[in-house]
């Protein structure tokens, strides 16, 4: 029996998505942008990613509004570094989509805002309170269920030997 790896080489996973291509049976699909590999039978958005890796620490862009963009539901880790009071957007996530994010004080006492419909850990009303201090570094995780339910937990002020 022989099978057949699909390729898309020039579709990004966002173009994989709002395709839905049906792999076929034993077909492996791979998107251009990420590497991320799905092995059919079944349409590109219902399929399992198989062996999917960890992904890489991104360097988001401070400015007033912070945008961390997804595709779909899949687990990004960043890391910002606060130049002033700024707000945290995230664009592109659907239900189940998380992410870990280290956000580094500046000149200290910057805020982050996070998204409407957040929810933090500990009863902190939707709201992370940061470590103040110049250069501090806090861990900030989320899991999105939906634009009105994302769930943050929030580690302050870690340090190095």
């Amino acid at each position: 029996m022989s099978y057949e790896a699909k390729f898309h080489p020039t579709k990004t996973a966002a173009e994989l998505a709002a395709e839905n291509p049906y792999i076929g049976e034993y077909e492996i699909a791979v998107a251009s942008d990420t590497g991320d590999m799905k092995i059919g039978p079944g349409r590109w958005n219902g399929l399992e990613y198989a062996g999917r890796s960890v992904p890489a620490v991104e360097t988001l862009t401070d400015g007033a509004t912070i945008t961390w963009t997804f595709n779909g539901n899949e687990s990004r880790n960043a890391k910002v570094t606060l130049g002033g009071n700024r707000t945290l957007a995230l664009s592109g996530c659907t239900s189940g989509a998380s992410g870990t994010l280290i956000v580094v004080q500046g000149a200290g006492g910057q805020t982050l805002a996070l998204p409407s419909g957040s929810y933090v850990v500990n009863a902190g009303a939707g709201v992370a309170t940061l470590s103040a201090g110049a250069a501090d570094r806090d861990v900030l995780s989320f899991l999105y269920v939906s634009s009105t339910e994302i769930y943050w937990t929030v580690g302050l002020d870690f340090t190095s030997a």
